[in-house]
């Protein structure tokens, strides 16, 4: 008896050091221990998310409401209230809480705030696993367009280089031999074309 209950105060202790009671952040409490919610906390690189978690939040009450799913009225306020946090974040004044560990629950947590419980109709219908693969989605397909956009910008600065080098003479080298001599704008309209060549 004396050993069963010495092996249960042990339990105790570790499940207490590891598993600590935290009145500061409850998701902390829920998940474990202050150092278990710091390393899942992914709010620090996901709230550049929240145009797309918005535009994503906004095209889901809208259908609900098409569907009859909730009101007119309900979806007037989760559209107003979503639109009042996205000017908001873009103005750098939203309160960010850790404690509720991504874009997604901060957003969600504002907008109870603002318009109360009927915020939870937006959770109709949806999983988050929806919200965070089209969230993921949109900004990649933006991101991508940036990136080309820049590719773009890049090789008409090349072009511009190229057409005013067309008088500039010299020679390259491949494997170490003299080729034959080239313009200064040849190098410059390679390297432009390759920016456009398929993968």
């Amino acid at each position: 008896m004396r050993a069963s209950t010495k092996w249960v105060d042990g339990y105790r202790d570790a499940y207490n050091f590891y598993m600590p009671s935290n009145q500061d952040d409850p998701a902390a409490s829920a998940r474990g221990s202050q150092l278990a919610s710091d390393f899942t906390v992914s709010l620090h690189y996901d709230r550049r998310l929240y145009r797309e978690d918005i535009t994503g939040s906004i095209a889901h009450a809208r259908m609900l409401a098409r569907q009859e799913i909730i009101s007119a009225e309900s979806v007037a306020s989760i559209v107003e209230g979503l639109q009042s946090i996205e000017i908001e974040i873009a103005a750098g004044g939203f309160p960010w809480r850790d404690d509720l560990e991504d874009i997604h629950m901060n957003i969600e947590a504002r907008l109870f705030e603002l318009i109360g419980d009927v915020a939870g109709e937006l959770h109709t219908a949806r999983s988050r696993n929806d919200q965070v693969s089209t969230d993921t989605r949109m900004y990649a397909k933006s991101a991508a367009l940036e990136l080309v956009g820049a590719v773009r910008s890049a090789q008409d600065a090349l072009l511009q280089q190229a057409k005013a080098h067309t008088h500039c003479r010299s020679r390259l080298y491949a494997h170490a031999a003299r080729t034959a001599g080239v313009t200064g704008a040849s190098p410059a309209r390679v390297l432009r074309d390759a920016g456009s060549r398929r993968c």
